[in-house]
């Protein structure tokens, strides 16, 4: 394993063992399922089998789920330049991976006659993202899964909704400003949980945007992010991402 994934594994297991700390404090039980949703065993897989079929997804009979699986590029990229390693990867993990995820939870969901499935989204569903493609294309699948699994799970009492939210809420690009648009993970995590089952902004069905600020964002790309009425201001920003992430590539080399 290269050692950068060793570190990266490292740090996610210590902010784990941190937020289960956190939670446990509250007086609720943790079950650790530990899976590798880039290349999962069918060992990691069946341990969370295990866990749904011991209950543990269920809160006072309620069974809620919040996917947030996610790979994305290094940095804004052309397509033919991208690391087809690293694109395979966001496939396995944003696309196979949250059907396999969902299949595993829905049976349980389906037979107490209720559940909750929140999948994590992003903006790049929302209109064409130039020089991130591939990512755009997953979360596009995430998407319209979501709108098609909503349908279907609803007269089984299963509400599904897809959450919009930007990039710079996380860390995937390396973000830590905060700002009124690019808030705290705590700060559009509670907008999450306050307005679920509201569209919030949203235009499409069973998608939310909770974080209002993100909803003025929703609107202004809504009537200029079409390329047939503003081809220029589409691909100009297009090109200054991928000149941000030509940057980053070039400070990653460097060091």
């Amino acid at each position: 394993m290269p050692l950068n994934h060793v570190h990266q594994s490292l740090a996610l297991r210590t902010q784990f063992e941190q937020l289960q700390k956190e939670i446990e404090a509250k007086g609720m039980a943790v079950k650790a399922c530990v899976v590798d949703f880039v290349q999962p065993t069918k060992d990691q897989w069946q341990g969370l089998v295990d866990a749904v079929n011991e209950g543990h997804v269920s809160v006072l009979g309620n069974s809620s789920v919040v996917n947030n699986i996610g790979v994305c590029h290094a940095a804004p990229g052309f397509f033919d330049e991208e690391d087809r390693a690293l694109c395979d990867d966001m496939v396995r993990a944003n696309v196979v991976s949250t059907m396999t995820a969902t299949r595993i939870v829905v049976p349980q969901m389906q037979a107490q006659g209720n559940g909750l499935i929140l999948n994590m989204g992003s903006f790049a569903a929302l209109r064409s993202l130039p020089f991130m493609s591939v990512y755009a294309g997953t979360k596009g699948f995430v998407k319209t899964f979501s709108q098609s699994l909503a349908y279907e799970l609803e007269p089984d009492g299963i509400t599904v909704s897809y959450i919009y939210g930007q990039w710079g809420i996380g860390s995937m690009l390396g973000s830590k400003g905060r700002s009124l648009f690019n808030p705290a993970p705590s700060t559009f995590v509670r907008s999450a949980l306050d307005r679920i089952g509201l569209k919030c902004g949203a235009h499409d069905s069973h998608t939310s945007i909770p974080y209002y600020p993100h909803s003025i964002v929703n609107f202004v790309s809504s009537c200029l992010w079409d390329p047939m009425h503003a081809k220029l201001a589409h691909y100009g920003f297009g090109q200054h991402v991928y000149a941000l992430g030509a940057e980053k590539r070039t400070h990653a080399a460097a060091e």
